[in-house]
């Protein structure tokens, strides 16, 4: 039965489970930074500009080349893509119980299964796009990979990663629109301080996200210097990953701090 206090439970639970996938992730290596600064538009972390990348000649200054001084970096990357397809189903459970809760605490039962349509999209969009992107990665990775294979891949990557990225910053949207609810009618505090992060972190990313369609079919093809001056909005994403996370922190904790309401 999907009650508050369920809800609540369910919340708890899966973020200990995010917690601990995360700090492996980051043992892992997760935040290391590229391999070289050449193209590179102001990534500091290898993992979300891998993620972001548009051209195969971004991929020796992210991974290094695929010989003995890239060899670590590639099955380190890896590593963390196969230990992501854990993460990558807890992740969208939280945010789908998280939305669920606040609109059962806003709004109580009523109005059908109707609002929680989008909620559940946008589990999905994680959950399918963070798969196949980690598909993408993992082939990217590859010592032999070729040049048009590589291109064939970004392609890929381009469309799952961008349903990633922007199914959770529109998720990200609503949940600043529960925030704004909820310290509106509970609270006397100024409803913009916790509102506005997870506002303001879902319009950067969401700018950063989809930067590189400013970019023409030309620039995609040519050299990365020129999709580095097009696209280097794609750096946004990893400020906003974080501001995604200590969002999804915050939320956590009032949930803990927030006993179920009585019937």
């Amino acid at each position: 039965m999907l009650s508050e206090g369920n809800l609540r439970k369910w919340i708890l639970f899966n973020a200990w489970i995010i917690l601990a996938l995360a700090g492996a992730l980051m043992a892992l290596g997760s935040g290391a930074p590229p391999h070289d600064g050449a193209y590179n538009p102001g990534f500091q972390q290898a993992l979300i500009w891998f993620e972001l990348m548009l051209h195969p000649a971004e991929l020796q200054s992210i991974l290094g080349p695929p010989d003995a001084s890239g060899q670590a970096m590639r099955r380190m990357m890896d590593r963390i893509q196969l230990l992501d397809y854990i993460f990558l189903i807890a992740y969208p459970l939280f945010n789908f119980a998280l939305l669920l809760w606040f609109r059962l605490r806003l709004f109580g039962p009523r109005h059908g299964t109707l609002p929680l349509l989008f909620p559940a999209l946008a589990a999905f969009a994680m959950y399918l796009g963070d798969a196949l992107e980690n598909r993408a990665l993992l082939a990217l990775s590859a010592d032999s990979l070729r040049d048009w294979a590589a291109r064939e891949w970004i392609q890929s990557l381009r469309i799952w990663s961008d349903l990633k990225w922007t199914s959770i910053f529109l998720a990200l949207l609503l949940l600043a629109r529960y925030w704004l609810l909820e310290l509106r009618a509970r609270h006397r505090s100024p409803i913009w301080i916790i509102a506005a992060l997870p506002l303001l972190t879902a319009f950067v990313g969401l700018v950063g996200t989809h930067a590189h369609w400013a970019a023409s079919p030309a620039e995609l093809a040519a050299s990365p210097v020129a999709i580095c001056n097009a696209a280097g909005l794609r750096v946004l994403v990893e400020g906003a990953a974080s501001g995604v996370a200590l969002s999804w922190l915050v939320s956590w904790i009032y949930v803990w701090r927030t006993p179920p309401e009585e019937p």
